[in-house]
C-alpha cells in the first residue's frame, strides 16, 4: 500500500527538540507562487488564517534525540514551498504534535473532524496540533492542546512518550509530526465531559472510543484514507510501540499525494 506518511524515526525517543534558525527571503518568484497557492486555498476554506507558523528546514535523529530546525515563518510560505517537487529546495514544513490517548479504562480515544477546519470530516488522534513560534517546545504545544481540544490539565496525564516522528507528504500539507503515546487518568466518560467545556471542542464532531488492543485498532484503521495522513500512521506507530511488530504491524511505502487528491479518496470511501 502505498500512502503519503514518511517515517523519520520510531521509538522509543527521548526527547523532541527545536533548534532555531533565521529563514532567508524566498525568491520573489516563489513567494508571488505561495500568495497564488494561497488565494486558491482560502477560496475553498475560509477559515484558514494567515498567521505565522514555527516552520521546520530538517530534522535529525540521533541516539534517540530528535532535533528539529525550524524558524518563525508564515502560513502562505509553508504552503507554496511544499506544493511541487519543482520547489522543493525551498520546503518550509509545519510542524505537528499528536498525543494517541490511551484512558484510564484501556480504551484509544480518537476523533472526526468539524467541517469547518482542515481535512474536514476525518478520523485523527487527539490531541493535536501545529507549534506556533509563541509555544516552546513540542511537548508544552502537546501540552497546550491537550488543555484546549479535550479540557486535559497536566496533573491528569499519567504518563506521556514520544514513540515517532512522521513525515507528512501531502503536497500544500507537509510537515514533520512528533507522536506521543499518552496515557490519561481519566476514564473514557470522564474524557468526553472534560472535552465538552474544552475551548476548542468544536474542532471533533464526535469522540470515538475503542478497546486499545490490536484487534479493534486494526479495524478501525482498516481504510487508511478515511483518516488524517499522521494521524493514521501515529496510531498505528503507537500500537506497534506497544504490542510489538508481531501483533500490530502496519506496512505502507511512502508515496506524494495532494490535499485534493486525499480528500477525494476519503469522500469515495
Amino acid at each position: 500500500m502505498e500512502y503519503p506518511v514518511a517515517v523519520v524515526a520510531k521509538g522509543p525517543i527521548s526527547s523532541v527538540e527545536i533548534e532555531s534558525i533565521e529563514w532567508p527571503p524566498l525568491p520573489l518568484r516563489i513567494e508571488g507562487l505561495c500568495y497564488e497557492i494561497w488565494a486558491e486555498e482560502t477560496r475553498a476554506n475560509h477559515n484558514l488564517l494567515p498567521g505565522d507558523v514555527l516552520a521546520a528546514r530538517s530534522a535529525r535523529v540521533r541516539d534517540g534525540f530528535v532535533t528539529i530546525e525550524a524558524g518563525k515563518s508564515l502560513y502562505p510560505r509553508v504552503m507554496g514551498t511544499t506544493s511541487h517537487i519543482s520547489v522543493a529546495e525551498y520546503a518550509q514544513r509545519f510542524i505537528g504534535v499528536m498525543g494517541v490517548t490511551i484512558s484510564a479504562d484501556d480504551c484509544l480515544v480518537f476523533g472526526r473532524r468539524s467541517d469547518q477546519i482542515d481535512w474536514p470530516d476525518l478520523w485523527h488522534a487527539v490531541a493535536a496540533g501545529r507549534l506556533r513560534p509563541s509555544e516552546g517546545t513540542p511537548l508544552e504545544c502537546l501540552a497546550g492542546e491537550y488543555k484546549s481540544e479535550l479540557g486535559h490539565t497536566a496533573q491528569e496525564i499519567l504518563s506521556l512518550r514520544w514513540v515517532a516522528l512522521l513525515g507528512d507528504l501531502t503536497h500544500r500539507r507537509q510537515n514533520f509530526e512528533a507522536v506521543a503515546l499518552v496515557r490519561s487518568k481519566l476514564t473514557v466518560d470522564q474524557i468526553k465531559q472534560c472535552a465538552q467545556k474544552a475551548k476548542s471542542a468544536t474542532e471533533h464532531k464526535e469522540l470515538i472510543a475503542i478497546p486499545w488492543v490490536p484487534a479493534a485498532v486494526a479495524k478501525a484503521l482498516a481504510n487508511p484514507n478515511l483518516w488524517v495522513p499522521t494521524g493514521w500512521a501515529g496510531i498505528a506507530l503507537a500500537a506497534e510501540y506497544q504490542f510489538g511488530v508481531d501483533k500490530s504491524a502496519f506496512h505502507w511505502s511512502p508515496c506524494s499525494r495532494t490535499y485534493a487528491q486525499h480528500m477525494a479518496l476519503a469522500r469515495a470511501g
